[in-house]
């Protein structure tokens, strides 16, 4: 007999002892111990025929690892196309001028706009006395005006076009982290806060909601998944770019500034170092404890002027960025947009013409149309 039919009646045996056991002990009448044991029974069956094709299947396997540990650049290659050898990103994209600009104009929105929010809450909190909640209650000024300008922009896309939305946000959030950095003291007055925030918002409202147009006006229809996905991985970039490098700037700012104030006190230089890095590993919740000590009192003093001029220079370099974002709309010139007003316009003409040719001209219209008209 051959070793695999030995095996399955072997196996059917075997689970006929056990069946039969399993009823003699629990009677006809235990009939949730009958379906306990029936899928126990198939779940062994179902594990020992997955193993049975296990076996039969790796030497298949292991030939096809084999093949791919020879040759890895073949294997690269092929997982980094797509169905019919084109490539995951096309980088020719880059080519179109308006597709190239947007990209760098949402990678800056991106990095100002993630990057200054990552610095108020500290700055609010340790430097002004806020609670949590009062300092959450002041962004909300942020977010009222950028939800006031997105709704804003879809109505006004008939009569402004997406790039000067993108342009006049760009404007205003560069005003508004400007204002922020020119308030930004130790005793900013809350209401002067919300405004800058505001005319911030309203900026990324107006930039955000229609930058994504200007991106993607110029690419091709087949190409249009690519490329949203490359903006939105700007838009990503940025974000994290924004939160890295200003942040940076922010703790370095308050490192050094805490130092030089505490030394021209007549505080040692190692004293200020260590005073300044303590400062600085604690993201400014230190300041507190340094204020409750007559001691050290000057040192939480210089601490929280070092945090305000900290969100000054994030403010006045967000506010750069911003506008060297719109520096690069001045050379975007989408040609989709334009074309299709300028046939839009010689279609109108062509009507307008013909209405006011007369009632001749119009006949020979309506004529040249029907002989144009294939017979049915």
């Amino acid at each position: 007999m051959p070793r695999n039919c030995s095996n399955r009646w072997i196996s059917c045996a075997g689970y006929a002892a056990i069946a039969s056991a399993i009823r003699s002990l629990y009677g006809p009448k235990n009939a949730m111990a009958r379906g306990r044991m029936s899928g126990l029974l198939r779940r062994v069956t179902t594990r020992r025929s997955a193993l049975s094709r296990v076996r039969t299947m790796w030497p298949a396997c292991s030939s096809r690892l084999s093949r791919m540990a020879v040759a890895p650049e073949e294997s690269e290659t092929r997982s980094l196309s797509r169905a019919g050898d084109e490539p995951l990103m096309d980088v020719g994209l880059f080519s179109i001028r308006s597709f190239r600009n947007g990209n760098f104009v949402t990678l800056m929105v991106g990095l100002g706009e993630f990057g200054i929010i990552a610095v108020l809450p500290l700055w609010l909190q340790f430097a002004l006395g806020y609670s949590a909640f009062e300092a959450g209650l002041a962004l909300v000024a942020l977010a009222a005006g950028s939800f006031a300008a997105s709704g804003a922009s879809f109505p006004m896309a008939a009569t402004v076009s997406a790039l000067a939305q993108v342009r006049i946000g760009l404007v205003l959030e560069a005003a508004g982290l400007t204002m922020l950095a020119l308030i930004a003291s130790t005793d900013s007055a809350w209401w002067l806060i919300a405004i800058a925030l505001f005319v911030y918002g309203i900026g990324v409202g107006f930039a955000t909601a229609q930058v994504t147009n200007i991106v993607l006006v110029d690419v091709p229809e087949r190409s249009g998944g690519q490329a949203s996905g490359i903006q939105s991985a700007a838009r990503e970039l940025g974000s994290a770019l924004g939160i890295a490098l200003l942040t940076t700037l922010f703790f370095s700012a308050l490192a050094s500034g805490v130092t030089d104030r505490l030394t021209r006190e007549g505080l040692s230089t190692d004293e200020a170092e260590r005073i300044g890095g303590v400062v600085t590993d604690s993201a400014g919740s230190v300041i507190d404890a340094l204020a409750a000590q007559p001691r050290t009192a000057s040192a939480a003093e210089a601490a929280r002027e070092a945090m305000a001029v900290g969100v000054q220079v994030t403010g006045y370099v967000c506010a750069g960025l911003l506008l060297l974002a719109l520096a690069a709309t001045l050379f975007m010139s989408p040609k989709a947009r334009t074309s299709a007003r300028t046939g839009a316009g010689t279609r109108t003409g062509t009507r307008a013409g013909t209405a006011d040719a007369g009632p001749e001209a119009r006949g020979r219209d309506l004529g040249e149309r029907t002989a144009a008209r294939p017979p049915e």
